[in-house]
């Protein structure tokens, strides 16, 4: 199973100490707008999709992000090294500038206080703070920045601080291993329109983020993530553990990322999880397709990854969640083969404490031509790191 530590420590040699911070610097010179594409992905691993309109990254979404609050900070807050992102989802941040001579901080900042005129103060999308390499010289909130999530995304939203207009933008996001999944480009447009978001087919650890000028000084402000809440992991597709009877997945449901096949569809049963990983909104929601009509199934969270995320044969399919065992309900699928923990305090039902992570996994009933014999099957897993 991935994890945010390997590009942590990729990562870790961008880590700087932290620098004062001198008054009354005038911004870098020579910085100017340059030309670019518009919007438009280019060629990675991974497919995106670039958007221009909130509104219709949230309608594409389909389920509510992560927002991170950086009016719940100082002024002048060093963000580099320290956690404090943490309550939202963001394990670390990272920065370089080549106008500022290499790695470099990131601060959350207050609009009321620049000492250059990066943007005006009161063009913000909310106010007043705003997120940026350290401001003052030689680096000017020049560079790029790279944010480092808690646990696996496939969407990120935000809008450029910047003047007017804003500079040809770029979005990369970053695989466990720091490995770029591709680029999504972003046309130069005009505050308070400078929203920038991007969904990915491929989850991803990280993203860098940066403009098409390195001498232009910029920020971001509310920074969204989400998509996918949680990693699957253990799949029927044989390339972890051999499904009991050779009844591996077609791949034809969630594209592989599903348990062994039953007796409804040859693609298996997939689990995902929508909603947020926060305590605190208690607003998870395991979603499960592929299901054998109208049959019952037990909903169920482990401390464990069974089998090292490979699972281990349990009747039809891979049992993946294991150790600490507790039963969140029962549900049955509808005529289409789906169910849902909606209605459902997974928290609670689960004695979720913030910084846990467990994993979850659907049993259902599969009576009548099931593969193996066994009259029942499983779904894969997924693996959830609460936040407060």
């Amino acid at each position: 199973m991935k994890s945010t530590v390997s590009l942590l420590l990729v990562l870790a040699s961008f880590v700087p100490a932290a620098s004062a911070r001198p008054q009354g610097a005038n911004p870098a010179a020579g910085a100017g707008a340059a030309a670019g594409p518009g919007l438009a992905a280019l060629p990675g691993p991974a497919v995106l999709t670039g958007f221009t309109s909130r509104t219709a990254w949230l309608t594409a979404l389909g389920s509510t992000p992560t927002r991170v609050d950086f009016d719940a900070l100082a002024d002048g807050t060093l963000v580099t090294g320290t956690g404090a992102l943490l309550p939202w989802g963001v394990a670390d941040t990272f920065g370089d500038s080549t106008h500022g001579g290499g790695a470099v901080p990131q601060f959350a900042y207050c609009s009321c206080t620049m000492n250059f005129p990066m943007f005006g103060a009161g063009s913000l999308p909310s106010e007043p703070n705003y997120f940026a390499n350290i401001r003052d010289s030689p680096t000017y909130a020049t560079g790029t920045i790279t944010l480092v999530f808690t646990q696996a995304r496939t969407a990120v939203g935000l809008f450029v601080a910047d003047g007017s207009p804003v500079d040809v933008f770029r979005i990369e996001p970053l695989d466990a291993g720091g490995v770029s999944l591709g680029v999504q480009t972003f046309p130069a447009r005009a505050l308070p329109d400078t929203f920038c978001g991007l969904l990915s087919d491929t989850a991803f650890f990280g993203v860098k983020i940066s403009s098409a000028s390195p001498n232009d000084s910029w920020g971001i402000d509310d920074f969204e993530h989400g998509g996918s809440v949680g990693q699957t992991y253990c799949f029927g597709d044989g390339l972890g553990s051999i499904c009991p009877c050779a009844n591996e997945n077609d791949g034809s449901v969630a594209d592989g990322e599903a348990g062994c096949a039953n007796s409804h569809v040859a693609g298996g049963a997939a689990l995902t999880a929508s909603g947020s990983a926060h305590t605190s909104s208690a607003d998870l929601v395991l979603v499960a397709q592929g299901l054998v009509s109208n049959q019952p199934g037990l909903y169920f969270q482990g401390d464990n990854a069974t089998g090292g995320g490979s699972g281990a044969l349990f009747g039809d399919g891979l049992r993946c969640a294991g150790g600490g065992v507790r039963r969140l309900g029962v549900r049955a699928a509808d005529a289409a083969g789906s169910s849902s923990t909606a209605g459902l305090d997974v928290v609670a039902l689960g004695g979720v404490v913030a910084g846990e992570t467990k994993r979850y996994q659907l049993w259902y009933r599969d009576p009548a031509n099931s593969p193996c014999g066994s009259g029942f099957n499983l779904t894969n897993g997924v693996e959830v790191a609460w936040l407060p």
